[in-house]
C-alpha cells in the first residue's frame, strides 16, 4: 500500500491539478437573471472552441458547442437552474484531431452534498461519448500524468463491506482509473483501484478526489468496490439488438437487446446503458465491463457495441437481499482489441 500511495504521490508531482488543459473562467454577457449564456473558450493551433451553457428555442437549458463560427454540438443540459456549472479541458490529441473534455454540474445530493457531473469528450467539436463522475474535480484535480497518458480517476460514491472485516459496512469514496483519449476511455490496470471509507477524517477540500485518495487511510482493492457485498451470478447473452436513445430528459442512452436460453425457450431483455440508475427492467445500476482488464468502465461510459451484434457475452448480476445492485455486461474493450 506504501508503494502505491508512494506511486500515486508521484503521479500526483507530475500533474498535481492538470493546470495546463483547463479552458478560461466561465463568464457571462448577459444580464438574464440566470446569468446566461455562460461560456468558457480555448484557441489551439486547429481553432477556438466554445462551450456554453445556455436557453433552446423552447426555453430549455442546454450545452452548446461552437468551434470557429459553427455550432457543431447542441445537447439538453440534466441540471437545474440553481446549479449551472460547466468546466472545459482540453486533452492530449493528435495532429489531425482536437479533443476536449467538458463537463457539466447535474445535481447535488441533499445531507452529504455528493456532486453528480456527466463529462463528454468532444472531437473536433463533435461528442464521441459521456461517461459519469461523482465529485468530479473543477480545477482538474480528477486528473494525473501517467507515462505518456492523461489519467483520470472516475470516482463514485459506493457502499459495501469492509475488506478488513473489522467494521461493518459502509460509504466509500472509490477511484477507477482510465486513460482518456479522443476515441474512448481504456482501464489503467497498472494503477490500484482505491477506496477511502467516509469517516469524520473524509475532508471533501479543493484539492480534488485525486488528492482526496492520496490520503493514507485509502484502501487499494483488488476487486471493483460496486461488485463487493453482494451474491454474484452470470448468464451468457448474445446482443441481438443495439438502439440510440433518449430518455424523458432527453439525456442519450444506448437501448441494447439481449437473447438468452431459458429452460429451451428465448428469453429476451432490453438494458438501457448510459444511465446511471435505470434500466427498463427496473433494476440494478448497469455498467460495462472490459473482459481484459476485469475492470468496470464508469456509469454512463457506453463504447460502440455495434461490434458485439450477434455475439455472446457475459452478462453479471450482483444482489444483496434479492436485491439487485449492480448488473455488468462484460466486452472486450474495443480500443484495446485494434491495438492488439
Amino acid at each position: 500500500m506504501r508503494r502505491t500511495l508512494l506511486v500515486l504521490g508521484l503521479l500526483a508531482m507530475a500533474l498535481p491539478t492538470a493546470a495546463q488543459v483547463p479552458f478560461g473562467a466561465v463568464s457571462s454577457d448577459t444580464t438574464h437573471a440566470l446569468g446566461l449564456p455562460r461560456c468558457t473558450s480555448q484557441t489551439t493551433e486547429r481553432a477556438t472552441t466554445q462551450v456554453c451553457l445556455g436557453f433552446d428555442d423552447d426555453e430549455t437549458l442546454v450545452v452548446t458547442v461552437e468551434r470557429g463560427t459553427v455550432e457543431t454540438a447542441r445537447w439538453a443540459y440534466l441540471g437545474a437552474p440553481s446549479l449551472l456549472d460547466l468546466r472545459a479541458f482540453v486533452l492530449p490529441s493528435t495532429d489531425t484531431t482536437e479533443a476536449v473534455l467538458a463537463a457539466t454540474l447535474d445535481a447535488v445530493s441533499n445531507g452529504m452534498g455528493v456532486s453528480y457531473w456527466t463529462a463528454t469528450v468532444l472531437r473536433d467539436g463533435i461528442p464521441a461519448y459521456r461517461f459519469r463522475v461523482e465529485e468530479f474535480g473543477e480545477a482538474g484535480g480528477s486528473f494525473v500524468a501517467a507515462d505518456d497518458d492523461l489519467v483520470i480517476w472516475a470516482t463514485e460514491w459506493v457502499g459495501g463491506p469492509d475488506p478488513t472485516g473489522e467494521r461493518g459496512e459502509g460509504l466509500y469514496f472509490a477511484g477507477r482509473p482510465f486513460a482518456v483519449t479522443p476515441d474512448g476511455l481504456t482501464p489503467r490496470s497498472d494503477l490500484d483501484l482505491r477506496a477511502r471509507r467516509f469517516l469524520e477524517s473524509f475532508v471533501r477540500d479543493d484539492r480534488g478526489p485525486v488528492a482526496w485518495l492520496l490520503d493514507e487511510r485509502t484502501e487499494t482493492r483488488p476487486e471493483d468496490p460496486a461488485l463487493t457485498g453482494c451474491t454474484s451470478t452470470s448468464e451468457i447473452v448474445v446482443l441481438a439488438g443495439v438502439e440510440a436513445a433518449t430518455d424523458e430528459w432527453r439525456q442519450p442512452f444506448t437501448r441494447a437487446v439481449l437473447e438468452s436460453t431459458e429452460a429451451d425457450s428465448l428469453h429476451a431483455e432490453t438494458l438501457a446503458l448510459g444511465l446511471p440508475t435505470y434500466t427498463e427492467s427496473g433494476t440494478g445500476v448497469p455498467y460495462i465491463g472490459d473482459v481484459a482488464t476485469d475492470r468496470l468502465f464508469p456509469s454512463g461510459y457506453v463504447p460502440d457495441l455495434t461490434a458485439y451484434l450477434g455475439q455472446p457475452l457475459r452478462l453479471e448480476t450482483c444482489t444483496d437481499d434479492d436485491l439487485v445492485k449492480t448488473r455488468v455486461l462484460w466486452v472486450e474493450n474495443v480500443s484495446t482489441r485494434a491495438a492488439r
